[in-house]
This record gives structure tokens, C-alpha cells and sequence, in this order.
């Protein structure tokens, strides 16, 4: 017996307009300065405002600095390629 009645039931998590959490995540070469991240942080949070009609307080950006040494493409070395 399913007791949602087939319904799939998704805890914790609404998908309305209001409560959509764009999440933004950003995997790059290491060598950044934080002031960069925090410029590219803001536009990214300003074009989901202005396009995606985000509330600035639900979008969330994550930066991966990845070694480019740690960083391959078909068993080659991403950095070979540059």
C-alpha cells in the first residue's frame, strides 16, 4: 500500500517560483582572488534576479579551485592543452 497515495513525496523540499533555490556551481583553474569570486559571485546573483526572477537572498554560488595538474580530459592533462 502506498501511504502517498502514488504520489512521489519529496521532504523538505518545495518547488514552487517562490522557494526555488538556484545553486551555482562554479569548477575552475585555482589562482582566483577572492575579490574576483566575490565580483563574479554578484553577477551571477544579479543575472538570476534580473533573468531567472530569483530573490537575491536564495541564490548560492560555490567555487572549486581545482589544481590544474589534478584536472584531466580523455587521460589528458587539461593544462597540456593551454
Amino acid at each position: 500500500m502506498d501511504p502517498f497515495g502514488g504520489q512521489a513525496r519529496r521532504v523538505g523540499c518545495s518547488f514552487g517560483r517562490e522557494s526555488a533555490v538556484p545553486l551555482v556551481d562554479v569548477t575552475w583553474y585555482e589562482g582566483r582572488s577572492h575579490e574576483q569570486k566575490e565580483e563574479l559571485a554578484r553577477a551571477i546573483c544579479e543575472a538570476f534576479v534580473e533573468i531567472g526572477d530569483a530573490r537575491p537572498d536564495t541564490v548560492h554560488v560555490i567555487f572549486r579551485d581545482i589544481d590544474p595538474a589534478q584536472w584531466f580530459k580523455s587521460a589528458g592533462l587539461l593544462k597540456e592543452e593551454r
